[in-house]
């Protein structure tokens, strides 16, 4: 089974096919199909489905945000693909979650039984979009792990895997992590922290190559923490992007027409009959401000403050272009909800606020390329009042504080500005009229303290991508492996003794003490040390056996080589012998 990554793109987006689909053509979903073409059949059998897509007025359906006729293009060019439509979907490791898809195992009839194609969903509601973040510092979150789990659990050993968003970070993380894996297509999936790209650099250097990434040259999403090196990097054009939310839509790879002869939407074709892709050389400038952005923040910020922002991005990106999130059973959904979720978490706020101002002021970025950054990351009406104020108000730019730029410089000065003053006031009325109740001068000083205590040096090395560790030697010998055993055997064989305290049970100040709950959170604290230290034998061992396998491998093959140079060598002086 050899698909274009163009067919496993369109096999991605039925992963996004959901009741929501279905509902707005009036189908009911097969959610047991047992092939492509049974799943999208009752599409095709109602003959009013395709057009109740194309004239839907609603600007998303599904958690892709794809419109109808977009829906309707992409049905169309399933079905007429009879590679495609005959695939089979393994309806034993398909999986659902809360009546959405998370991932579709595909098997190609009487084929190799060894292959498969996995097709992993995008974020699939606002815990995900946390678990995007939390890869900004760990190296394996639970969704990720999840994912590998499932990879290694299919009986199939030759596995492609695809993705899209959060789907493209799992592929990516299952790739190198898992031999099952031969091939990589990641669809703007973010990528990893440099911690991951540390640990597992030995399996990047190996594996790296079979990851490619699709990105769209303004989607934002990829650019979110660190590319993997050696990982292969296409820019592509979208279409029918309007907002940051359509940016990240996975069917925005694809050119749409409606055509001449049926006036039904379909997807534009290359004269040979393959799907028409616009690859350019590079991402918009904005989304490379971006791109920069994370890597500022991941090369030079505390592991306490990046914390703090972590528990804040995740929500604010599910609020202005996931669809919302629900947080303590109140839904926010949209930019004013995540004004007045910055508002309840002003702390962090000024933590991610003040390393964002430093980095547009360090790299003196113009209000236009702020501006673009803004929109990029769902926040288009900031935007939006940043150029209208500017705008009524031209009489600030006489006086030297009209941009972006001027108003930074007032940051860390110690001066008590007045014009600060006055578009501080100013900015607390536009909040309150959204009502948003939030101290704008505390918030202004708070980020005023971050922004004076960011101290680079280094300008290049501050965004700097990742590289992998070079010329390190690693012991990995029998005699190592036995000594780090002996070492963990030494505190699993010491004795631990909890003191009786009973003969004192009847003293009066017994009570007080609360021995039997202390003495219960030792041996609990005691079990997970034991527990723990059973995991550690179990990863090192592993990791060792992996190691020697390879020694032997290689070592074989050194020795078949040298047995080749000895024979060559023995033949080239038997020659040399004759010649004399």
């Amino acid at each position: 089974m050899s698909l274009t990554d163009e067919q496993l793109m369109l096999l991605e987006q039925l992963t996004y096919m959901d009741t929501d689909v279905a509902n707005e053509a009036s189908v009911s979903l097969n959610t047991n199909a047992k092939t492509v073409q049974e799943f999208i059949q009752p599409f095709l059998d109602n003959p009013d489905a395709l057009k109740n897509l194309e004239n839907s007025t609603r600007d998303s359906i599904s958690g892709g945000v794809m419109q109808g006729s977009e829906w309707a293009a992409i049905i169309r060019e399933v079905e007429n693909d009879p590679e495609l439509m005959k695939l089979e979907m393994d309806v034993n490791y398909t999986s659902q979650k809360d009546k959405t898809i998370d991932n579709i195992v595909f098997t190609e009839p009487n084929g190799d039984p060894n292959k498969a194609i996995v097709a992993f969903r995008g974020t699939l509601d606002g815990t995900e979009w946390n678990d995007n973040f939390l890869g900004f510092n760990t190296t394996d979150t639970e969704c990720q792990q999840e994912a590998l789990r499932f990879i290694n659990g299919l009986p199939y050993n030759d596995i492609t895997v695809i993705g899209h968003s959060k789907g493209g970070n799992k592929a990516q993380y299952c790739t190198l992590l898992s031999d099952k894996v031969t091939y990589c297509l990641s669809m703007d999936g973010q990528g990893f922290s440099p911690e991951f790209i540390d640990k597992y650099w030995a399996e990047i250097q190996a594996r790296g190559y079979m990851i490619n990434n699709y990105s769209l040259k303004n989607d934002f999403v990829h650019g979110i923490i660190l590319t993997i090196p050696g990982s292969n990097q296409k820019y592509f054009t979208g279409s029918g992007m309007a907002n940051a939310a359509e940016n990240h839509s996975p069917c925005s790879f694809f050119q749409f027409m409606q055509d001449d002869k049926t006036g039904f939407s379909a997807i534009i074709h290359n004269e040979d009959g393959s799907i028409y892709l616009i690859e350019v050389d590079e991402e918009d400038l904005s989304l490379q401000y971006i791109h920069k952005f994370f890597n500022f923040v991941e090369n030079i910020m505390p592991d306490d403050q990046k914390n703090q922002v972590v528990t804040l991005l995740g929500p604010l990106l599910a609020m202005t272009i996931g669809g919302g999130i629900v947080i303590d059973g109140t839904l926010y959904k949209g930019q004013d909800d995540a004004l007045k979720y910055l508002s309840e978490h002003q702390e962090e706020a000024s933590v991610l606020l003040g390393y964002l101002l430093k980095y547009i002021y360090l790299y003196d970025l113009s209000d236009e390329e702020i501006c673009s950054m803004f929109e990029s990351f769902g926040f288009g009406d900031i935007a939006d009042g940043i150029k209208e104020f500017q705008e009524e108000h031209p009489w600030l730019f006489s006086m030297g504080v009209g941009s972006i730029k001027s108003l930074l410089k007032q940051l860390g000065d110690g001066n008590d500005d007045k014009i600060i003053k006055w578009l501080l006031g100013y900015l607390s009325d536009y909040l309150k009229e959204k009502g948003i109740d939030i101290d704008v001068k505390e918030l202004w000083d708070d980020t005023e303290r971050v922004f004076s205590s960011i101290d680079v040096t280094d300008l290049d090395a501050a965004i700097a991508e990742p590289t992998l560790r070079e010329d390190k030697i690693y012991n990995f010998s029998k005699e190592a492996f036995e000594n780090i055993m002996e070492t963990i055997s030494s505190f699993e064989n010491y004795l631990y003794e909890i003191v009786d305290w009973s003969k004192y049970e009847n003293e009066k100040w017994s009570g007080d003490f609360l021995i039997s709950s202390i003495t219960n959170a030792i041996n609990r604290y005691i079990d997970g040390v034991a527990e723990q230290m059973s995991t550690s034998k179990a990863r090192i061992e592993e990791t060792f056996n992996k190691i020697w396998v390879l020694d032997n491998e290689y070592s074989t093959k050194i020795e078949i080589l040298a047995e080749d140079v000895t024979s060559s060598k023995d033949k080239y002086t038997a020659l040399a012998e004759c010649i004399k």
